[in-house]
């Protein structure tokens, strides 16, 4: 015999942790992505934070260094530094085009961060930030950039450009048009108020028709249609 048993001691193998949406919920296009509720995973698979230790001053995310501060009864991801980033799985509701904006702050506005799907360059985006007064005054930040995206889900990445920000959340809105037919058929007919893009009542209208509404509203624009309960869509002419 050479004094080997034959027997091989077990060996354990750790487990990469993927990348996958907090909470098991992935965010939907259009709609609003929180900046706190970024990928589930290990640094540098779902995000990367320079500093290990955490010098946010909330609990949330405990499972990550990630900084995480409160702000406005929410959560806001802040001491954002150039070159960290995070990752974030959502779902696209249709094919179509959309517009980006983000809730920040920034006392000295000389900070910047972009937004990018699925690693694909052209779809970039870049946010300038301007200064909000204070850390905790927070502003959204709108970009005129048409990003195209299809359906399905999609990795964006939230990367800091260049250090330091508070990011709330990131909204990303379709542009395409809504037709009157989709309006009737959101809504029952009836009596709805009629404004403005900036909200200013232009007057009441009966919805029953692309017809009865283009006769009364004659003027390409977008127009804000809002119901006796509240509810409202957009209609772009």
């Amino acid at each position: 015999e050479n004094g080997e048993s034959g027997e091989s001691a077990p060996i354990t193998i750790e487990g990469v942790k993927k990348s996958r949406p907090y909470g098991g919920v992935t965010a939907k296009i259009p709609g609003i992505i929180e900046a706190e509720n970024f990928n589930e995973g290990a640094s540098g698979i779902s995000f990367y934070d320079a500093k290990e230790e955490n010098n946010g001053d909330a609990t949330y995310r405990s499972d990550s260094n990630v900084d995480v501060y409160v702000c406005d009864g929410g959560y806001a991801v802040g001491y954002c530094e150039a070159g960290e980033w995070l990752k974030y799985t959502v779902e696209v509701e249709k094919d179509g085009e959309y517009t980006l904006s983000a809730n920040v702050s920034d006392e000295g506005g000389e900070s910047s961060f972009s937004i990018m799907f699925d690693g694909d360059e052209s779809s970039k985006v870049v946010f300038e930030t301007e200064d909000t007064g204070a850390w905790t005054t927070y502003k959204e930040l709108a970009s005129d950039k048409v990003v195209k995206l299809s359906a399905g889900k999609h990795e964006m990445l939230l990367s800091i450009e260049s250090s330091w920000v508070n990011v709330d959340w990131i909204k990303v809105k379709s542009t395409d048009p809504t037709k009157i037919d989709d309006v009737v058929a959101a809504f029952p007919s009836g009596e709805y108020t009629v404004c403005d893009a900036n909200g200013k009542s232009l007057g009441n209208v009966t919805i029953s028709s692309k017809t009865e509404f283009d006769a009364k509203f004659a003027e390409s624009g977008v127009y804000i249609l809002v119901s006796a309960n509240g509810k409202s869509i957009k209609y772009v002419k």
